[in-house]
């Protein structure tokens, strides 16, 4: 049997099966957005670096900007395709 689907110890309650899969399904979805956390400090860092390597601490192109907060090693980024501004 796998963890999921292990049977129940002599003389314990029953589990509820909705919370059960309510519960895995939460730490599966955790999971991945941690995961893509990381992912997202690593391309913060890349564009950081990127911003530095061309001296630049303002930049837009088209539908793209990307500012360099004075005095952090922190980024603002926006893009008119997205209703929100993704900080860091």
């Amino acid at each position: 049997m796998t963890k999921n689907n292990q049977g129940r110890l002599p003389g314990t309650d029953g589990g509820i099966p909705e919370l059960e899969q309510l519960g895995f399904e939460y730490a599966a979805l955790r999971d991945k957005r941690m995961q893509v956390g990381k992912e997202e400090v690593e391309l913060k860092k890349k564009c950081l670096a990127a911003m530095k390597r061309h001296k630049r601490e303002h930049y837009i192109y088209g539908d793209l900007e990307i500012m360099v907060v004075p005095g952090e090693e922190k980024l603002k980024v926006r893009s008119n395709k997205q209703s929100e501004d993704a900080d860091e």
